[in-house]
This record gives C-alpha cells, structure tokens and sequence, in this order.
C-alpha cells in the first residue's frame, strides 16, 4: 500500500525548481539582453600555472607517451616514422615549403613499406591505418561521385 502511495506522487526531478531560477531565465522577462561575461562566473577556480604543464611534459617523456593530444603540439614533438608517411601529417608539414622539399620527403623506402604493413597489420584496432587511409578515401570518393563518361576528375 505504501509503494503505491509513494509511486502516484511526482517525482524529485519533476518538480520545478522556482526558488533557484537560472540568470538566464530573466531575459525576456527583466532584462533585454545578456552577454556572455555576465552568464560566467568570473575567474577561472585555478590560475594558469605554466610550472604544473612542464611537469607534465618531462613525466610523459619520461613515460614515453605517444597517443597524448597535447604532446603532439609541443615543439619538441617528433613523430614516428610510420606516422610521418601519413597523407594527412605531409601535406601538414609542407603546406608552406616547396614541391621539391615534398618530393624529396615522400619517397618512401621499401623497409619503411614493410614496417608500416607490420604496424597495420589489425585493421580495426590500428589509428595508423585509418590515418593512412585518410589519403586513399577522398579521391575513391570523388570518382564515385564524378559525372563525366569516363570518371576523370579533370575536364
């Protein structure tokens, strides 16, 4: 009998909180407008602490990270081999540098050929494989799309 009782009332989460109403509930009531620096609370709770990220860099070289986002963007960052084959990371890295520096960079060696095939060998489970296959994706894409008689991309 008591379970039933306590099932017909509402429950906690559906009851409307009118004493705690959010800021952003008085635009359009009291207030016209509000910016975003007035939704926020002011300070961040910690400052910045450049002492806390160096600490943080020389533990994961210590470790050797590699999948750590936000290693990848440090200067002294330097990729592996394989990684450095990706599509993705050449047009990266020489999207200011010349056709020669490309041409030079992108030779790619038949041990290198084999280390890659090593490294992507579980398709599913390999980031390496997708991150090559990003190159080979776009342009089987396009000729599937292209109109033209013979499928050329060019006219």
């Amino acid at each position: 009998m008591w379970l039933h009782r306590r099932s017909e009332e509402p429950s906690c989460t559906s009851v409307e909180c009118y004493w705690k109403k959010s800021k952003l509930s008085r635009v359009g009531s009291s207030m016209k407008y509000m910016t975003a620096k007035e939704l926020s609370k002011g300070n961040p709770i910690l400052p910045a602490n450049s002492l806390v990220l160096e600490k943080f860099l020389e533990e994961a070289r210590k470790r050797k990270l590699e999948d750590c986002e936000l290693i990848k963007y440090q200067p002294s960052y330097s990729q592996t081999v394989t990684q450095a084959v990706s599509m993705h990371q050449l047009v990266y890295e020489f999207k200011n540098k010349s056709v020669e520096d490309f041409l030079k960079k992108v030779q790619i060696s038949p041990t290198l050929i084999k280390q890659v095939e090593e490294e992507t060998r579980e398709q599913s489970e390999s980031d390496l494989w997708f991150q090559l296959r990003y190159g080979q994706q776009l342009p089987e894409h396009m000729k599937c799309r292209c109109k033209t008689n013979d499928a050329h991309l060019y006219p």
